[in-house]
């Protein structure tokens, strides 16, 4: 079965042992300096399909991370998150509090200590940077 590629991309529109096009009406196989470069425009176009698979999941887990601290309270871990217990951290010892309310990841209010944000955010660093590095 002889299928064609498109001109304009290169791409194969069907399977076939060797890449074929239709020229003038006439299919004819193509040269081995045209079947290079579609080749290597088909390789390319698939590691940039594959990049961007990878980079919609490294943006999806960076947009989920969850931690659980030693007590088992599970923290929303994002950049953002990370931020407020920043903030948080740092006004407690302004204002000379050790536990305060907290928003957990599943949106209940939860009793905590300083030391437990403490451990949380360090979860989340970590976990961000996991993410990033692609441990």
């Amino acid at each position: 079965m002889k299928q064609s590629i498109n001109k304009a991309t290169g791409l194969q529109v069907g399977f076939t042992t060797e890449w074929v096009v239709l020229d003038n009406s006439e299919w004819r196989a193509l040269t081995t300096k045209e079947t290079t470069l579609v080749n290597t425009e088909y390789a390319a176009q698939e590691v940039l399909k594959d990049i961007q698979v990878a980079r919609q999941a490294k943006t999806e887990a960076l947009a989920s991370v969850k931690v659980t601290t030693t007590s088992g309270k599970v923290f929303d871990g994002r950049d953002i998150d990370q931020q407020r217990m920043v903030s948080a951290i740092l006004s407690s010892s302004v204002i000379n509090i050790t536990e305060t309310h907290w928003k957990l990841a599943d949106n209940t209010i939860a009793t905590i200590s300083l030391d437990e944000l403490k451990e949380a955010l360090a979860l989340s660093i970590q976990a961000i940077g996991n993410i990033v590095v692609g441990a």
